[in-house]
């Protein structure tokens, strides 16, 4: 292998590093505000449903189990979705398809 071959492998294997590290970082700092936005709505949510109880006139003990149960709502769907895209990131990208070449008559 020749000096500049070497030298273009390299390049394009340090510009390939640095491409799934900014993907990465952008992932995981895409994932932290999802994080943030999830922490602050969830109070949000706790208090209309406790007023909800109210209005509807439950008791403090039932307003535990809806709470109990719409954890397990929102687990089961955040598991089915973590699934979905586990294996849509997974895939690999189909090549295009070549045109058959026009024959010469």
């Amino acid at each position: 292998m020749d000096g500049k071959k070497l030298t273009k492998n390299l390049r394009d294997e340090a510009i390939r590093i640095e491409t799934e590290m900014r993907t990465r970082l952008a992932l995981a700092i895409t994932t932290a505000f999802a994080l943030v936005i999830a922490l602050y709505w969830q109070g949000v949510i706790q208090e209309g449903v406790n007023e909800m109880l109210k209005i509807l006139g439950m008791p403090v003990v039932s307003a535990y189990i809806y709470r109990i149960l719409a954890a397990v709502i929102v687990t089961i769907i955040c598991v089915l979705g973590i699934w979905y895209f586990s294996k849509w990131a997974q895939k690999t990208p189909e090549q295009p398809k070549e045109e058959p070449k026009a024959q010469k008559n």
